[in-house]
């Protein structure tokens, strides 16, 4: 059995950055993916990654995988004008994405990662990935949906099903919201 690598940390609280980047390709989950899960963003729309293969055929099994961050909505007023944007929505999310740090392919400034899959998780729940309410939320009219660990599992699924078939997903909470640790196994 081959253990495949994996980074999973929320870099952007840490201060990861460096400037230059490359385009990683959006992927909206199919709806029916996410339904399966009820994996869904604020507005009801399915979750997205962005993503780039892997460079160099060795590389095939390594991921590096970067949450997208951008604080957390605070009441339900907030999170409803929050689901009205990408922030809380995949309906209007760019073609590509450029990013540096741990997705960049640029191996001179990102020398352990830029042959990996590299892969953004889109940050579209308002909860930090944590938001577990079965129900949406009527707010003046408006659903909410609070699913952001079904939005995690709903792209983790995705990714094994469609981006890397012979990979197997090994949760590990750490003790924080920042980090979460998760093992890829390739049989």
């Amino acid at each position: 059995m081959f253990r495949s690598s994996l980074l999973c940390a929320c870099l952007v609280i840490l201060g990861f950055r460096i400037c230059h980047g490359s385009d990683l390709k959006l992927i909206v989950i199919p709806k029916e993916d996410a339904e399966k899960q009820k994996g869904y963003c604020l507005d009801g729309s399915p979750p997205a990654i962005f993503f780039a293969p892997a460079k160099n055929e060795s590389m095939k099994n390594n991921w590096a995988l970067f949450f997208h961050g951008g604080s957390a909505c605070t009441d339900l007023k907030s999170c409803k004008k929050r689901a009205g944007t990408i922030q809380g929505s995949s309906k209007n999310l760019p073609s590509t994405k450029s990013r540096g740090g741990p997705v960049s392919e640029d191996c001179g400034n990102n020398p352990v990662f830029c042959q990996w899959n590299r892969v953004i998780l889109w940050y579209c729940d308002g909860m930090f990935f944590a938001g577990n309410r079965e129900e949406p939320v009527d707010v003046d009219g408006t659903k909410l949906y609070f699913r952001g660990v079904a939005v995690l599992e709903t792209i983790l699924l995705y990714m094994k099903d469609k981006l890397g078939p012979d990979l197997q997903f090994h949760r590990n909470m750490v003790g924080n919201l920042c980090f979460q640790e998760w093992q890829m196994q390739s049989t």
